[in-house]
């Protein structure tokens, strides 16, 4: 199975933390997820080859060194749209399955990501998030049975939009993949999960998680 990852720039993410967090930290965060991201993949059996969606250049060459296919996302096209072209382009070089995940899962293992995939039954898998009905993960076979449609709802408009076009299309509850890392609200939530990895590290040694946790002893500057 192909896993397909849209990776916005990082300098340019989780804009809705920086009531909590300095702009570089936004960004560093956002790396550091990737990174776990990376890893779980890296380490799933059932995914063979790992795409990234991308228009950043320092994304493009961290990820070309580690050796994973780089997909062009498509200038001011939007999120939907880059991710409808890339996966016509994979179903068109013959890729039968594809799994789409966002990066900022810093809690998903390589053992999730796999009870996900053999569970996939063809049609479409989408895996709901808890607060906004979005989709935390989705498996289509083929990659383009479907158009993208996500965003917040859109879990129930995966399921739809398959089910009035005659696909089979299955609601998998799996609770990895029911929290992403969004608001100060889910930084909290973070701080609270046994993990170690690049995101605990660098929340950790930055300092973020001491102040976040004992907010009365200092604020960002």
């Amino acid at each position: 199975m192909w896993a397909l990852l849209p990776v916005k720039s990082p300098s340019q993410s989780k804009t809705r933390l920086t009531s909590v967090l300095l702009d570089q930290e936004c960004a560093a965060l956002s790396w550091a997820m990737l990174q776990d991201m990376m890893s779980a993949l890296d380490a799933a059996e059932e995914v063979g080859t790992i795409a990234l969606l991308t228009q950043d250049e320092e994304v493009i060459d961290f990820g070309s060194r580690r050796g994973y296919q780089i997909i062009t996302e498509v200038p001011g096209a939007g999120l939907n749209a880059s991710i409808d072209t890339a996966t016509t382009e994979l179903a068109e070089a013959g890729v039968d399955r594809l799994l789409i995940l966002p990066v900022d899962l810093p809690t998903i293992r390589s053992s999730e990501i796999d009870e996900l995939c053999r569970g996939h039954r063809g049609g479409l898998s989408v895996c709901p998030a808890i607060r906004d009905g979005g989709t935390n993960a989705l498996v289509a076979t083929p990659p383009n049975a479907v158009a993208a449609q996500f965003g917040p709802d859109s879990a129930r408009q995966f399921l739809k939009t398959a089910r009035e076009n005659g696909i089979s299309a299955t609601r998998v509850e799996l609770r990895a993949f029911e929290r992403d890392i969004d608001r100060p609200d889910d930084l909290d939530w973070l701080l609270q999960q046994r993990m170690t990895n690049q995101t605990s590290n660098y929340l950790t040694e930055s300092g973020i998680a001491d102040r976040l946790q004992n907010p009365t002893q200092g604020a960002i500057a």
